[in-house]
C-alpha cells in the first residue's frame, strides 16, 4: 500500500495558566510569556489500534477497509474546552478524540480534528485519505473493431485500447490474451495499453482477443473487452465458422455435416465433422459462392436442423454463430400385444418405446396402475415390462404411462387392461377369412364361486348390447352373429356376464379380416384400349379400382411386349411408378405391339390380377406403320 506523507501541521494557542503561578503578573499587572502553556491539537490516522500501529497524516486506502482516526491535545487535554469534532469534507461525523469507521465513496477525501476552547478560540488539524475506486476500461473504442474482416496475421496485427483511474499515481495494469477454440496464442500482463503481435495466427480463422484492467490494489475494472476479428486467406480465400449445440456435450460424438455448392457438388467436410465433436468448427478455404449446409446427428436423429443458406465472399469468414439441433420429438410407445388402448390382462404387459434421442433411462419413466403410482416394472433398451400380479377386479384398469425424454419432450398416454381373465373365458384375438358367413362366441364362466344371471355380446363395442340371454341355470352361453355386423377390417367385441351378486364381468378380443386385394379389370380402361397409338409416348386412362375393404388405393401401369396372350410374369414392364392417379404418360414405348393393363395396390400391398383379357396396342413411329 502506497503511503503518502503530508508535513504535520501545528496548530498553538497560547492559553492563560489556570495552575501554579499565573500567566499574569498581578503585582504589575503585566503578561508575562514565560509563564504560558502552549496548547497543539494533533490529527492521526492509523489501521490498528496498539502499539505497533503506525499513524499517518495521509494514506490510500480500499472501500472494504477500516480505518481509527485519532487526536492528541498536548499538553494535556485536562483544559477547559467549549467543543471538539471531527469533519469528513466540512461535514460533521464524529465527536469522540478516537473513533473507528469506513469511508466507502472514491476519491480524496479531507479530514479535519476542531477543537473549541473556553474563550471561543479554533484549534485544527488536517488529514488527506484517498479511497480507491478500480480502473474504468472503454470497452467500445478499441483496435481492431470487433469482428473486423481480413485481418493480415502474417504482418504483425496492432492492438489498442484505453482505461482510467481517478486515484493519483495509481498504476494500471492489463491482462491481455488472444486465441481461438483450439490455441493460445498470447497471455501476458501489460503496462501499457497497446500491444503489437508478430505472431503467426492460422488463416481463414476467427481469433478472440480479450483485455481485463487492474490497479495496484488488485481491484478490476466492472468492464472488459471480449473482441474478435477474423483473419486473411490464401489469395481472397473465404471460410466459415459456428458453434454447435446439440443437447449437451454427449450428443455431439454423434453430428454430421453435409457442404454443397449452389449447383449441388459436394464439399469434403471430413475437417468439419471433426470439429463438430468439439462443439465448434470452421472450413477454409472456399470461394466465393453460394453454399449450404446440413448438419445432421447421426447417433440421435430427433435432433435435427434445417439446412442453412449462405453466401461468401472473398478474403472474408463467414460466422454462423450457433446452430443449435433440436429434439423436439416425443417418445413413441405401442403396446406390443395390440393395436388399441384396450389391453389383454396378462402378468406382464409389454410396450416398445421408440426415441432417438438421448438414451432413455427408468427416471425418465412413470407409471400408475388404477390411479396409484406403481414401481413392479422394467426398462431394458426399447422395452418396457410392466409385471401385474392376478387380480380379481371385474372392471377395466387404467394402466397411465409417461415418457419425458432428455429434451423434455413427453408422450403421456391411457390404456385400459381388460378384467382378469379369473370369470370369463372367450374367444382369443381371431383372424378369419374375408369369405366367412358367421362367428359363434361363446361366454363361458370360470369364477367358480359366483352364479352368472345374463349373457351380453357388444359386437364392434360400441356400448350398445347387440345380444344378450339369461343364464337359466348354466355357465355357459353361445350366440351365432353373421359375417354382416364385422364390416370391419378390425372389430373389437366385447362380452359379459352379470353374476346374481350384482357384479358385472367383462372381457374382450379382437375380429380380424384378412385383407381382400382390389379388383381391376379391363373394363375400367378408357385408352388406349385395343387400338393403335401414334407415337412411342402414349397417355393411358383407367377407372378407378374396387377394393372390399376400402383401402386406400394406388396404381401403376404394367405391359408386355410382342402381341402373344401368353407370357410370365419375368416379361413384365413396370412403365409407372406407384400412384393414386388414374392416368399416366409413359414414353420411349417400343414400336410394334403391346398388351398392358393396371395393377393396382392397397395399403396392405396386395394386388390386383392381370386383366383378362389385356388390352393390346400397336404402337406406330410418329404416326407411321409399325
Amino acid at each position: 500500500m502506497t503511503k503518502i506523507f503530508f508535513p504535520l501541521v501545528v496548530v498553538s494557542l497560547v492559553l492563560f495558566s489556570l495552575f501554579g503561578n499565573g500567566c499574569l503578573d498581578y503585582d504589575n499587572g503585566k503578561y508575562t510569556e514565560t509563564e504560558s502553556d502552549t496548547v497543539q491539537v494533533k490529527a492521526f490516522l492509523t489501521l490498528a489500534l496498539d502499539s505497533v500501529g503506525t499513524r499517518y497524516k495521509a494514506d490510500t486506502l480500499l472501500p472494504t477497509d477500516s480505518v481509527i482516526f485519532i487526536a492528541v491535545v498536548e499538553p494535556t487535554k485536562s483544559i477547559r474546552m467549549r467543543d471538539y469534532y471531527w469533519e469528513l469534507d466540512s461535514t460533521r461525523m464524529g465527536s469522540e478524540f478516537s473513533f473507528k469507521t469506513a469511508i466507502k465513496e472514491p476519491g480524496h477525501h479531507i479530514i479535519q480534528f476542531v477543537l473549541l476552547d473556553r474563550f471561543g478560540d479554533t484549534l485544527s488539524d488536517t488529514l488527506h485519505l484517498w479511497i480507491s475506486s478500480p480502473p474504468i476500461l472503454d470497452n467500445v473504442h478499441f483496435i481492431p473493431i470487433n469482428k473486423a474482416q481480413g485481418v493480415d496475421p502474417l504482418s504483425g496485427i496492432s492492438f489498442a485500447w484505453n482505461a482510467i483511474d481517478s486515484d493519483p499515481n495509481s498504476q494500471i495494469s492489463y491482462h491481455f490474451s488472444i486465441y481461438d477454440n483450439e490455441s493460445l496464442y498470447v497471455d501476458t500482463i501489460l503496462h501499457q495499453p497497446y500491444f503489437e503481435c508478430f505472431k503467426t495466427l492460422p488463416l481463414s480463422r476467427k481469433i478472440y482477443w480479450d483485455v481485463k484492467a487492474y490497479d495496484e490494489f488488485s481491484m478490476v475494472a466492472k468492464n472488459a473487452i471480449h473482441s474478435t476479428f477474423y483473419t486473411k486467406g490464401i489469395q481472397s480465400g473465404s471460410g466459415i465458422e459456428a458453434m454447435v449445440s446439440s443437447g449437451g456435450t454427449e450428443a455431439l460424438s454423434g453430428l454430421r455435416s453435409s457442404l454443397r455448392t449452389k449447383e449441388g457438388t459436394v464439399i469434403s467436410t471430413s475437417e468439419i465433422n471433426n470439429d463438430l465433436t468439439t462443439g465448434h468448427f470452421h472450413f477454409s478455404p472456399l470461394t466465393r459462392g453460394d453454399y449450404s449446409l446440413f448438419i445432421y446427428n447421426e447417433l440421435y436423429p430427433d435432433y435435427q436442423l434445417d439446412t442453412v443458406s449462405f453466401s461468401l465472399f472473398p478474403g472474408s469468414v463467414l460466422d454462423l454463430d450457433t446452430l443449435v439441433l433440436k429434439d423436439a420429438i416425443p417418445p413413441r410407445v405401442n403396446p406390443i400385444a395390440s393395436e388399441s388402448d384396450s389391453l389383454p390382462f396378462a402378468d406382464t404387459v409389454l410396450f416398445r418405446i421408440n426415441d432417438e434421442g438421448l438414451p432413455l433411462s427408468r427416471e425418465n419413466i412413470s407409471v400408475s396402475y388404477n390411479g396409484v403410482s406403481y414401481s413392479n416394472w422394467t426398462f431394458q433398451r426399447d422395452t418396457l415390462r410392466i409385471f401385474l400380479s392376478a387380480g380379481t377386479s371385474p372392471l377395466w384398469q387404467p394402466l397411465v404411462l409417461k415418457i419425458t425424454d432428455k429434451s423434455f419432450n413427453s408422450f403421456k398416454h391411457t390404456y385400459y387392461l381388460s378384467p382378469a381373465s379369473l370369470f370369463i373365458s372367450s374367444l382369443l384375438d381371431t383372424t378369419l377369412n374375408s369369405s366367412f358367413s358367421s362367428l359363434s362366441i361363446p361366454i363361458r364362466n370360470i369364477a367358480p364361486n359366483l352364479t352368472p344371471e345374463r349373457f351380453f355380446w357388444d359386437i364392434n363395442a360400441d356400448g350398445l348390447w347387440d345380444s344378450e340371454s339369461a343364464a337359466n341355470g348354466v355357465s355357459e352361453g353361445t350366440h351365432l352373429f353373421a359375417s354382416s355386423l364385422f364390416n370391419k377390417k378390425n372389430t373389437q367385441v366385447l362380452v359379459a356376464i352379470l353374476y346374481t351378486n350384482g357384479i358385472l364381468a367383462q372381457t374382450s378380443f379382437k375380429v380380424t379380416l384378412s385383407n381382400r386385394a382390389p379388383i381391376s379389370t379391363f373394363a375400367e380402361c378408357i385408352t388406349p384400349c385395343n387400338i393403335a397409338a401414334s407415337d412411342t409416348a402414349a397417355t393411358f386412362l383407367w377407372h378407378s379400382a374396387s377394393d372390399a375393404d376400402g383401402d386406400a388405393l394406388q396404381y401403376r401401369v404394367v405391359y408386355v411386349v410382342g402381341s402373344s396372350a401368353t407370357f410370365t410374369e419375368d416379361d413384365w414392364i413396370y412403365a409407372t411408378a406407384a400412384s393414386s392417379d388414374t392416368t399416366a404418360t409413359v414414353r420411349n414405348l417400343p414400336v410394334g405391339y403391346i398388351r398392358w393393363w393396371v395393377q393396382a395396390i392397397d395399403s396392405e400391398g396386395a394386388t390386383s390380377a392381370i386383366w383378362n383379357p389385356t388390352s393390346l396396342v400397336s404402337i406406330l413411329a410418329n404416326g407411321g406403320s409399325i
